[in-house]
């Protein structure tokens, strides 16, 4: 089973997700904030990373920098998402290597869309 690590400080996105994309066969880890997320990756490697922009402590642009810089994570796809979508934080998340910039309010058949795309099927 594919690992989705699922970064955000909203328990209802939370929630959420972690219905729908557990009924799509994704086990769904959760962190609240980057620094939390960056502590899980080392312990674990998750197949993809859902990480919102904006949290407390450590925000998602901030981790997904830290992320794309270590050998050992790089390549783990991430989908940035955010309520307050500017072109400088789409620009911003590109240019730090996320492979997704989405908003929120999301569409969840378009973020299993993407999921989909970015994860090759498990055999």
């Amino acid at each position: 089973m594919q690992t989705v690590l699922l970064v955000d400080d909203d328990p209802i996105v939370h929630w959420v997700l972690q219905q729908y994309l557990g009924k799509a066969g994704y086990e769904v880890a959760t962190a609240n904030d980057g620094q939390e997320a960056l502590d899980w990756v080392q312990r674990r490697r998750p197949d993809l990373i859902i990480l919102d922009v904006r949290m407390s402590h450590v925000d998602g642009l901030e981790t997904l920098k830290a992320l794309k810089k270590e050998d050992a994570t790089k390549a783990i796809p991430v989908v940035m998402m955010t309520v307050n979508a500017d072109q400088f934080t789409k620009l911003e998340s590109e240019l730090y290597g996320a492979a997704v910039f989405m908003t929120k309010p999301f569409s969840p058949n378009l973020l299993l869309s993407e999921i989909k795309r970015l994860l090759p099927p498990v055999a």
